[in-house]
Order: structure tokens, then sequence, then C-alpha cells
């Protein structure tokens, strides 16, 4: 299986995003972003204004994105179709109505759950919703570059059967390692997503805290996991080609990154996986910064001779969350990390995939 070229991707990613530009009148633009909204509340429970904004017009600029998703979601206030909620992060965010769902189940629109249905009984709960919200923003971002994404509450349906002989519900992952301990552990993304052109998949972390040793432990699991294929549910399989990991802060960032990469000796170009430093071991060469090509090693046979090659199997991206956008005001200047700037849902790296390294030449 071979990698994308990342010179394509790159500039894929990099473009403005392109959606249908129909010319619609004024009255039939405001009813469109209307329904389209609640079908955002209705998929994910809740959603704040720049996930309505990534989701109706992602192919704007950031201010009149916002703005268009904020006047959205002060009409549907006003006429009770969506209620609102304050987080104990003094955030902002939006729950569906009873009258929300009766205006989707008008339109035929089938929920996740089925039928559309308001879960502001549940919403109401989730005092702190954070870590759920980013990952809808992140999946609506990778559906807006075309790709096809989905939450950790959307994949688990596809881990969960019925063991007919004793009828209990058991649970399996879409990837599992071998811990130091012996043990296999299941591993679930918190976002996922794939291309109908390639048989990559792309695994997101959402790390809106620090991780202790236990989830760090996951983390190396996790990275040396690329170039493996994936369980999709359902049958499907598919290649992990890149794990996006998305940070709150900058120490955690830094955290994360030490774990991974430990500290490189003078003069050596390979950053080893911390847990792993052995010759054999896979290892992170830094492309650009946050950015990681992921070598390990395969047999290559030729002429009745078997030898070593460092082969990336996928990259890392460390980078941090977009929580400007999330607190935006006008009086902060140009908002960065936007679609139009290439940055969502991750920035792909200027330079192409790079070469197997012979053995010998380590």
């Amino acid at each position: 299986m071979t990698l994308l070229d990342t010179d394509t991707a790159a500039s894929q990613n990099r473009a403005r995003v392109a959606f249908d530009h129909t010319h619609f009148t004024p009255k039939e633009a405001q009813a469109r972003n209307r329904l389209n909204a609640l079908k955002i509340l209705a998929r994910f429970e809740q959603a704040r204004a720049i996930d309505i904004a990534a989701g109706l017009s992602p192919e704007r600029e950031f201010k009149a994105a916002l703005s268009a998703a904020q006047r959205t979601l002060k009409g549907l206030l006003r006429d009770k179709y969506v209620t609102r909620y304050l987080s104990d992060s003094r955030r902002v965010f939006y729950g569906l109505t009873a009258k929300g769902a009766r205006l989707l189940r008008e339109y035929a629109y089938e929920g996740g759950d089925g039928i559309a249905q308001a879960p502001a009984s549940r919403v109401c709960e989730k005092s702190n919703p954070e870590h759920a919200l980013w990952s809808s923003f992140f999946t609506i971002a990778s559906e807006a570059r075309g790709l096809q994404a989905w939450t950790e509450r959307e994949l688990l349906p596809r881990y969960l059967s019925t063991n007919p002989r004793t009828h209990t519900t058991e649970r399996s992952f879409p990837l599992s390692y071998r811990g130091n301990d012996g043990k296999r552990k299941g591993l679930m993304p918190d976002a996922m997503a794939a291309s109908d052109y390639d048989d990559g998949v792309i695994w997101f972390e959402i790390e809106r805290s620090a991780r202790g040793s236990a989830r760090l432990d996951d983390l190396i699991g996790l990275v040396k996991k690329l170039g493996t294929e994936v369980n999709m549910g359902l049958g499907k399989k598919r290649v992990l080609r890149k794990v996006i990991i998305l940070c709150k802060t900058s120490s955690i960032l830094r955290r994360d990154r030490t774990h991974l990469v430990g500290r490189a000796t003078a003069g050596d170009q390979l950053l080893r996986v911390r847990l792993g430093n052995n010759i054999d071991e896979p290892a992170l060469i830094e492309r650009e910064p946050g950015c990681f090509d992921y070598y390990h090693y395969i047999e290559r046979h030729a002429n009745g001779v078997t030898s070593l090659a460092l082969e990336v199997g996928g990259q890392v991206h460390l980078q941090l969350l977009p929580m400007h956008l999330a607190s935006y005001s006008y009086k902060h200047g140009a908002a960065h990390g936007w679609f139009d700037d290439g940055s969502l849902p991750f920035r792909e790296p200027d330079s192409a995939w790079s070469e197997p390294i012979p053995f010998h030449q380590r």
C-alpha cells in the first residue's frame, strides 16, 4: 500500500473550501441555514457558534462565517427551536428543543439515533462538554474538506455486538496494542476521518488535560500502529496514516512531545520513540515544526538478499487546539487557524513523504 503524495494533500488542505455556490434568495438562504444548523445540533447534541460556522460556511472568512452563524442561532433562539447553555468554563453552547426536533421531523430528517429528538435533557446535564464540542468541531472541519468523519459517539455502535451464547454486549476497538505488562489494551479515537480516494484513515486525539503515565503509554501504542490496519467496524478495514494530537495548552503539547520523542542526541536526525530506543525500533523525523514522519523497519528481498530499510508508515501532527476561535472578539483582529489559511482540520507539511532510508546508511 502506498501513501498519498503530501504535496497534493497539502495544496488541497490549504485551498479555500469549495462549496456549491448555487444562488439563493436571502429568504431561501436564511431558511437553508436554519435547517442545516438544526441538523448539526440533532447530530451532535450540542454545538457552539464556531461549530455552526464551520458547518454552514467554511468557504467564507472567519468573521463573515461566525457572524452568519450567530445571526442564524439568534433567530432559532428567538423562535424557541434551540436553547442556550453556559458551561462551567463560561462558554456558550446550544441544544435542540422539542420544537426544533419537530421541525426536523417535518422535513423527514433522521438524526444519529434514528429520528430527530430533542436532546436538551441530556445537554443540560453536561456542565462542561468541552471535549465533545471539540470532537464535533474537527468532525465538521474534516467533512468541510471532503472527508468522511465521525465522532467517538458515532463510531461506538459499530464496535458493540451481542454474544449469542451469553446474550451479553461485547465491545471491540478500532486498534489495540500490547502494553509493558503484556496485556492487550483497546484504543478509541476522539474523532476519525477517511477519504474516498485512498485507503488511509486519520485519527484525532483531543488533549484537553494532561495525560497520566498510563494514557501516555496509550499514545506511544497508538503512534506505533501507524501503517497498520484499523478495524472500521461493519467488516471494513483501512490503514492508519495520520495521528493528529490537538492540545489545549502549550504545556500539554510539550509533555506529549517529550514523551513521544525523548531527547535527540547531537547530530542525530532520527528522534526515537521514547519507549523504544533500540536500533531496530521505530523512529520519528520532524519534517516541519510539530509534524513528524513515522519510520518503521521493513524487510526487502532482492536477488536472494534480505535487507532492512526505514519506511514511512504515516505522520504524527502535534498542534494546539484553536482555543482563541471559541472566544473570538472582533477587537482581537484577524483570526488565525481558520479554513482560509489551511489550518483546519490540521496543517499539512509543505514537503512530500520522505523516501525510505536503507539500514546501512543509518
